[in-house]
């Protein structure tokens, strides 16, 4: 697709008040210029929504991006197809191409070492290991665990933040940042240089993690947030949502459960069972990739287990790891596809 318009324009009509992605699309599809767009709605172009000129802070022009209009080929065919897109995508770095799978992977801030940590990282693992790019907010918690786990494969994983590309906050985000683009992956905003992250912003963030996966996966949440927002505009989206169950103990996996209960959401408990789901499993050569290596730890578990001993409880002794190490570890993998979990916390070696 063209640009009917110059890019500027574009950029310009989206900073006026009150217009939506459709009165944009309709406008730059039917005038021949900014001006015959202008005269039309009889307005004139004015700053973004609740600024002022004290309120624009200065802009950081050593930020190295890419405009990217919903009227250019570059722009992301799944975001296109969206209810409300955004018109103008700021971008660092390089989008995934379309024919790449994308998989959305958000959560708490506050994730759990014992169970969220492991499980993002098994499951962004497999499915980096599969050619997947990894979708997510840049947040603290889960989102910051799908990124690093992502760079750690050398995989591509694409953030989206909800404040102007050269304002990411805190220097530990804006470290992650770099990494990502380093490893081919991109920053995506669609909000303009020098403007800082404010709370109406973040929903709308959601909707482009949302709208750029081809799947979403909650892995922990609480009963409120913004991975529950994620949640709701993947069904708007028509997006597959999978949730991670957790211990009805935790509340940091209330949300999860309770999209669950509600049959919201699909039970994730196996990251290749969501490759079948989409078909990637299919694709040209993932069948011949070989799985992760295992550490030493892991191959001690498999071999204990197919020595007979099934029970953790028995296998914790016959290691002498701890109850809570075994479990973990267990977890992560029963995740990559190594052991399943059967009832009575036993758990036996899969195959291949």
């Amino acid at each position: 697709m063209q640009s009917p318009w110059p890019v500027d324009d574009i950029v310009a009509l989206t900073r006026m008040r009150g217009l939506t992605s459709a009165d944009i699309i309709a406008l730059v599809h039917t005038c021949g210029t900014i001006d015959e767009a202008l005269d039309r709605i009889g307005r004139t172009i004015g700053l973004p929504l609740g600024l002022d000129d004290t309120d624009v802070p200065p802009v950081d022009t050593s930020a190295d991006s890419t405009i990217v209009t919903y009227f250019c080929d570059a722009y992301p065919a799944r975001l296109r197809a969206i209810p409300h897109p955004p018109i103008v995508l700021d971008v660092r770095g390089r989008l995934p191409p379309d024919d790449v799978p994308a998989i959305a992977v958000v959560g708490t801030r506050a994730a759990t070492a014992q169970y969220g940590k492991p499980v993002t990282e098994s499951l962004v693992r497999t499915w980096v290991e599969a050619g997947c790019c990894i979708v997510s907010g840049l947040a603290n918690g889960i989102d910051t665990l799908a990124h690093e786990a992502t760079i750690a494969m050398s995989g591509i994983t694409a953030a989206v933040i909800a404040c102007g590309i050269d304002r990411i906050t805190p220097a530990h985000a804006k470290r992650l940042a770099e990494r990502i683009v380093d490893g081919g992956g991109c920053i995506v905003s669609e909000y303009a240089r020098g403007q800082a992250a404010l709370p109406p912003y973040f929903p709308q963030r959601n909707r482009i993690i949302s709208g750029l996966g081809d799947a979403v996966v909650i892995v922990e949440s609480k009963r409120t947030g913004g991975a529950l927002i994620t949640a709701e505009f993947a069904r708007q989206h028509h997006r597959p949502l999978y949730a991670v169950p957790g211990p009805v103990t935790s509340q940091r996996s209330a949300g999860c459960n309770a999209l669950l209960a509600s049959g919201h959401a699909r039970t994730l408990c196996d990251a290749r069972q969501l490759l079948e789901d989409l078909g990637i499993d299919r694709l040209p050569g993932l069948d011949a990739r070989p799985r992760p290596d295992i550490t030493g730890i892991e191959r001690r578990l498999i071999d204990t287990i197919g020595n007979g001993m099934t029970y953790v409880d028995d296998i914790a002794r016959e290691t002498t790891l701890s109850v809570d190490t075994v479990l973990q570890t267990l977890l992560d993998l029963e995740f990559r596809g190594f052991v399943r979990r059967l009832p009575g916390q036993r758990f036996i070696v899969l195959e291949g």
